[in-house]
């Protein structure tokens, strides 16, 4: 260290002085610090053994050394400038540095120095520095240093906000990461009451927690994780999971509290969510009239609706784990339940079952069930879960055995119709005939008499062969047939009655109309009825349109329709129905017996009360022969 008295050389030598005296030597020696005597000429005159293990030489290597050689090189030049400005002043107080000094290994030591002026002596020393070797706490320090960025890098990167407060509530540390919670910068945070971001009634209730804390040291948040509301600066609220433990500081007399917090808001919306859907889901399970629930694999009972609870005549807790073959439903029967169990095991491989089972109700009576097992899949295949379900059909089977008999009676009508129409007609004739011979042999009067009595007898003949018809199964004879022809025979049929009222019938048949499978007399027949309707229901000089095209590759749809009135939207409930009619001569079959043909073709017919033309319009959909 070049100064005014010492000389600027660094690399000055001289030659080493004696040692002091015994008692000198002791009190150098009984000291860790290096200490040495620097003479007027900056080199080195005493110095104490921790001077030679700090510099890595012996003592007496150390002394005429110059003090700027035992300095880094790369400081010497700072040392220098300290020195020049420590001299030129009154140097009333001691100079203190630090500094690298060179090992004699190649190594360095760091130093803090403290030099003093000293007494003129007859060693000529002029000044005294004592040193220590502050290398192991530089050391330590770094790493304290590292170890706090690291520490200070990791809370900065968590998503969970940390908040510390000392025991009176000031916010001592907040982490980055509390601004995207809060709203609050970490700068804005410290220092405030942690109340700033607690809504009523943690915010009143705060203080008086901390205060009972640290008279008795208790708490019942400490080390546990709770859920609360929290308030950002902009006053909105939202709930928050906060775990809290205590953070003792070495050297501090009272802990830290620190909190980590994390926003539960999303999850308790979507926990709110899923409640709701459970809750929909569950009322809907409930509300069903049929027994369901859910199976494992293995059979045993996971859940069951209010029903099926209902029919066990038990609670829902005492079926929940039970195998399926043992709840009130089946074990009535072994038979069955070893029948279930094969059931089960084939569902579990992931078959679909469905069986009619019979069981005994509350009442001692047996129910017919259409029972059904389908099996649940995952994402990979694998059956997870298995859906039993249990449809009361009991009243469908008693109405199936009811109509089953209805119409084994009614085709037995039916068979027989032939004959009853044979053996019914001719008596009908016989009277015809007798009366039609009587009425050239009476007067103008009673003639009149047995022309309306003939008409009437007519007209029963007609309703008579309608009824049968109508009762009559229908067998049909369907083969393919092109429309168009079918259209105007039904047409050359109704065309005398057309010409009579002065009516026009107009066919529009696309070519491109494909054929149709059909029976063509029940068709023609189907046709004429409608024409039928349409001729009695258009004034003299009316329009009646029949028309056919393609709907589909399955469909063709054939158009009745008229230019009449239209059809009261009051009748469309019964329009179809047998025996119906607002016509004083009508039977009300004609458009029942329509209905009858085309459904028995696998078809059907619709109705517009007003139709493209005005009036009434039907579509008979009929289907394509393939």
């Amino acid at each position: 260290m070049e100064t005014h008295p010492i000389s600027p050389d660094p690399e000055g030598r001289r030659e080493a002085p004696e040692h002091g005296s015994p008692l000198q030597d002791q009190l150098l020696a009984a000291t860790r610090d290096v200490l040495i005597a620097i003479g007027d000429d900056s080199c080195i005159t005493h110095a104490n053994a921790a001077a030679s293990a700090v510099f890595g030489l012996p003592v007496s290597q150390v002394c005429g050394k110059n003090m700027l050689e035992i300095v880094t090189a790369d400081e010497r030049k700072r040392c220098r400038k300290a020195m020049d400005n420590w001299l030129a002043g009154s140097q009333r107080d001691a100079l203190v540095f630090e500094c690298h000094l060179a090992h004699a290994d190649g190594s360095t030591r760091n130093a803090l120095w403290r030099l003093t002026p000293a007494s003129e002596s007859a060693s000529g020393a002029q000044y005294v520095a004592c040193a220590r070797d502050i290398t192991a706490l530089r050391e330590a320090e770094r790493q304290a240093s590292e170890r706090e960025v690291r520490m200070v890098s990791l809370v900065a990167g968590m998503l969970d906000a940390v908040i510390t407060i000392d025991l009176n509530g000031i916010i001592q540390f907040a982490s980055d990461s509390a601004v995207n919670f809060f709203g609050y910068t970490p700068e804005e945070m410290v220092g405030e009451n942690i109340k700033i971001i607690m809504p009523e009634p943690y915010r009143s209730e705060h203080d008086d927690y901390l205060e009972r804390y640290r008279e008795t040291g208790e708490s019942w948040i400490l080390n546990t994780t709770r859920e609360f509301q929290a308030v950002r600066k902009s006053g909105a609220r939202f709930w928050i999971e906060l775990s809290v433990s205590r953070i003792d500081m070495p050297g501090q007399a009272e802990p830290l509290i620190c909190g980590t917090i994390r926003d539960s808001t999303a999850r308790r919306h979507a926990e709110d969510a899923l409640k709701d859907s459970e809750n929909r889901l569950r009322a809907i399970f409930d509300q069903e009239f049929q027994l369901v629930g859910l199976l494992d694999p293995s059979g045993r009972v996971l859940e069951v609706n209010r029903t099926a609870v209902k029919r066990a005549r038990t609670s829902r807790h005492e079926l929940l784990g039970l195998p399926f073959w043992e709840t009130p439903w089946w074990n009535m029967d072994s038979s069955l339940q070893i029948r279930l169990k094969g059931w089960i095991r084939r569902a579990a491989r992931g078959e679909f079952i469905r069986e009619e089972t019979t069981h005994v109700d509350e009442g001692g009576n047996e129910r017919v069930v259409d029972f059904s097992l389908k099996p649940i899949l995952n994402e990979q295949g694998d059956v997870i879960l298995l859906l039993p379900e249990g449809r009361d059909i009991t009243e469908l089977k008693r109405a199936q055995t009811r109509e089953t008999q209805v119409l084994k009676a009614l085709a037995a009508i039916g068979e027989s119709s032939s004959l009853l129409a044979h053996e019914i007609k001719n008596p009908i004739t016989s009277i015809n005939l007798a009366l039609r011979s009587m009425v050239n042999k009476l007067g103008v009067d009673e003639r009149s008499v047995l022309e309306d009595l003939v008409t009437r007898m007519q007209r029963l003949e007609h309703t008579m062969r309608r009824t049968l018809s109508f009762a009559k199964p229908l067998e049909l004879d369907a083969k393919c047939h092109d429309v168009l022809p079918l259209v105007l025979e039904a047409v050359d049929s109704m065309q005398p009655d057309a010409e009579g009222r002065g009516v026009d019938i107009e066919v529009k048949v696309d070519q491109a109309c494909p054929p149709v499978r059909v029976d063509s007399g029940l068709i023609e027949e189907a046709l004429c009825n409608l024409v039928a309707n349409s001729l009695q229901a258009v004034d003299e000089g009316g329009a009646i349109e029949l028309s056919a095209l393609s709907l589909s590759s399955d469909w063709v749809e054939v158009v009745v329709q008229d230019d009449g009135p239209g059809i009261p939207q009051s009748l469309l409930p019964t329009l179809f129905r047998p025996f119906v009619t607002t016509k004083e001569d009508g039977t009300g079959l004609g458009l029942a017996l329509v209905k009858k043909i085309a459904e028995e073709h696998g078809g059907r017919v619709d109705v517009e009360t007003h139709g493209p033309l005005g009036g009434a319009c039907f579509r008979i959909k009929l289907p394509i022969h393939k």
